[in-house]
């Protein structure tokens, strides 16, 4: 359980109660405080919202009113009402930076990045120091691909929360995703002793370190990511791949062979680790056995088809020698029949080939041919028959 969201909801169950009791205290209408408390903890907040209803004015301009109002309709997700309420409490005050930033953060929820950007921006404006807006707007221009702007804001709110671990995590990311990698592990050498058993920053502890080739600390740092019980396939890879640049070549292969178990993928260059490492212990077999699926794993399955492609676009730019080298190099990755056949066709029209498109015409209905293909090979037999 998430202790952290519980002690917060708890905080603002009980600080809603106190604006609710205020508020109704002001109307003088009977309220059942212990009720409210109770459908609060319990998150029934439909409920909540219903049982708050006749107790004000919807016309009210009581802005601890209208607040609960959003805030009741917000938690029982009736997103549109309470973006109603709070707009109106914009209306009453447009520096209310609560106020702004709640409708930014309804905004994301709604996925209306647009909105959501021009309201955090209206509380940077106000507040250049906010942290939570300097942090959505970071999210929000990360997805337009503005990742310098996205860079600058994210670093503006870690200087002003230095112990906030999740933010920190997230700048070494962007870090990262920057191949800011020497930033990265110098900022992660700062809070990692903050927080040493955080398992996000581990993560980026290991893949830094794999990136600057400090094998020791990426096989160390697995290894208490592995004790706190949040391995996934990802670190189970970057372990085997830090124990192979050791030349633990054994416990390299029982790592990948838990990421099969897990079914986890592997790609070409694991398959290959794990080649070399099999070799290392004179497992030629083996070696064999990961090398062929090294191979298979870095050839796409759609290779053959993707040349045929580009073979037809040779065609059509006028190149036939180019298409018919580009076809037979598909023949390596994949037999497919209309290849031949369209070999075949630019033998005979193109280059006046006629023994060769005898030839390709021929393999052509040799094939198992697909229903849609009779045409033409009645029309390949035919010129089979006629050609010398």
């Amino acid at each position: 359980m998430n202790w952290k969201y519980v002690r917060h909801l708890a905080a603002t169950c009980l600080a809603s109660v106190g604006f609710f009791v205020a508020a109704a205290q002001v109307q003088e209408v009977p309220y059942d405080e212990m009720r409210l408390l109770r459908l609060l903890q319990n998150r029934e907040y439909a409920a909540v919202t219903t049982y708050l209803m006749p107790f004000y004015e919807r016309d009210s301009t009581n802005q601890d009113v209208l607040a609960q109002l959003a805030y009741s309709h917000r938690l029982s997700n009736n997103l549109p009402e309470s973006i109603s309420f709070y707009e109106r409490l914009l209306g009453l005050d447009s520096t209310d930076v609560r106020v702004l930033s709640s409708l930014g953060d309804l905004s994301v929820r709604r996925l209306n990045y647009r909105l959501a950007e021009d309201y955090y921006r209206r509380i940077v404006d106000l507040d250049p120091d906010h942290v939570h807006a300097h942090i959505s707007l970071s999210a929000i221009l990360m997805r337009k691909g503005a990742r310098d702007a996205a860079y600058a804001h994210l670093a503006h709110a870690f200087a002003q929360q230095p112990t906030n671990m999740d933010l920190a995590a997230d700048w070494v990311r962007m870090c990262m995703d920057r191949q800011e990698y020497e930033r990265a592990d110098s900022l992660l050498r700062v809070v990692l002793p903050m927080d040493p058993d955080n398992g996000r920053l581990l993560y980026a502890r290991a893949e830094t370190s794999s990136h600057l080739e400090r094998h020791a600390e990426v096989v160390e740092t697995c290894e208490r990511i592995i004790a706190l019980g949040a391995q996934d396939v990802l670190i189970l890879r970057q372990y085997a791949k830090g124990l192979f640049a050791l030349k633990e070549y054994s416990r390299c292969l029982e790592q990948y062979e838990e990421v099969i178990a897990m079914d986890g993928n592997l790609n070409e260059l694991d398959f290959y680790y794990m080649a070399m490492s099999a070799k290392a212990m004179k497992s030629y077999d083996v070696a064999l056995d990961y090398m062929d699926k090294a191979l298979e794993a870095a050839i796409s399955p759609n290779a053959g088809f993707y040349y045929g492609r580009k073979a037809d676009l040779y065609r059509l730019a006028n190149q036939p020698s180019n298409a018919i080298a580009t076809y037979q190099k598909s023949l390596g990755f994949s037999v497919i029949p209309i290849h031949y056949y369209e070999m075949a066709l630019i033998f005979d029209r193109d280059l006046s080939n006629p023994q060769q498109a005898k030839r390709y015409f021929n393999l052509f209905v040799r094939q198992e041919l697909a229903e849609e293909d009779e045409a033409y090979a009645k029309y390949a037999r035919r010129r089979i028959r006629e050609l010398p």
